[in-house]
């Protein structure tokens, strides 16, 4: 399955990313406001403000299965 994760590379998120990466592909939205934690370099990390549309249409995200 793959996972999109708003806000992952805050405590939350990234405690959640822990638990999922075992299992399933992840993808992260984060503006990188607050202090960035380190995580797997094998998951792909957007610089995206989740208000910012014309930032999300860049991305170009498809096939996620869950957000």
């Amino acid at each position: 399955m793959r996972i999109l994760i708003t806000g992952g590379l805050g405590f939350v998120g990234s405690n959640l990313i822990k638990k999922l990466k075992k299992d399933h592909e992840i993808v992260i939205f984060d503006n990188f406001s607050t202090n960035v934690v380190e995580v797997d370099n094998q998951i792909d990390i957007y610089n995206v403000d989740l208000l910012d549309v014309k930032q999300l249409e860049k991305t170009n995200i498809k096939d996620i299965d869950i957000v």
